[in-house]
């Protein structure tokens, strides 16, 4: 029996990555039988390429995050009684997260105020002089492609707000351009700035009567 060390090597690699595949082990030594050495050093080299196997195990892991697996070194592509020494490693990447972009229409904005200024009445008026009864903004959003779907689809949803605070109560009547802020589900972010809003707040006898 003789012995070679075998550079362990990603050469094959498909995947999209952040990080690439990387081993703390960079070798593992074969041992095979003599009159075999000479013709697996001419089909195989020096390497033992572990790309394949590396990731049809990435696969089943959450993209865009730190993931590690433990690779099984198979001996027996060398022939009978081949052996590897280790015949294991543990290899650390990030698969680059599959990102997705969409436009949610419709989305619902809320005027919020304070605890404290609940029990005050207003209205929000357009520039037209129509009560702003339901304000809905379109926006375009971005994030895993998965989670985009899934807003997409309707299983999540998103909303905007608009707080509005004491001093915007004790200044009716006065138009105003808010900029409204949204609540995404997690991983999903803003992919433009959103469009900012005109309206004044009035009395709501004042709404009614305009």
């Amino acid at each position: 029996m003789v012995t070679k060390e075998l550079d362990i090597t990603f050469n094959r690699l498909s995947l999209p990555y952040d990080e690439e595949p990387s081993s703390k082990v960079l070798f593992s030594t074969l041992r095979i039988r003599a009159r075999r050495f000479e013709q697996l050093l001419s089909e195989r080299q020096n390497q033992l390429d572990i790309s394949g196997e590396v990731e049809r195990l990435l696969r089943n892991k959450p993209r865009g995050e730190s993931a590690s697996v433990t690779v099984a070194l198979d001996s027996r592509i060398f022939g009978p009684n081949a052996t590897l020494t280790p015949n294991r490693v543990e290899v650390d990447a990030i698969v680059k997260a599959d990102r997705a972009e969409a436009k949610i229409p419709t989305v619902p904005i809320k005027l919020v105020v304070s605890f404290s200024n609940l029990p005050k009445r207003f209205e929000a008026v357009a520039r037209d002089g129509i009560s702003m009864t339901l304000v809905t903004q379109t926006i375009e959003v971005e994030g895993p492609a998965e989670e985009i779907e899934r807003l997409v689809r309707g299983e999540t949803r998103a909303y905007g707000f608009i707080q509005l605070k004491q001093a915007d109560l004790e200044e009716l009547g006065v138009y105003k351009a808010w900029l409204p802020e949204f609540y995404l589900p997690a991983g999903i972010s803003m992919k433009r700035s959103p469009k900012p809003i005109e309206f004044k707040l009035v009395p709501p006898s004042v709404a009614e009567t305009e």
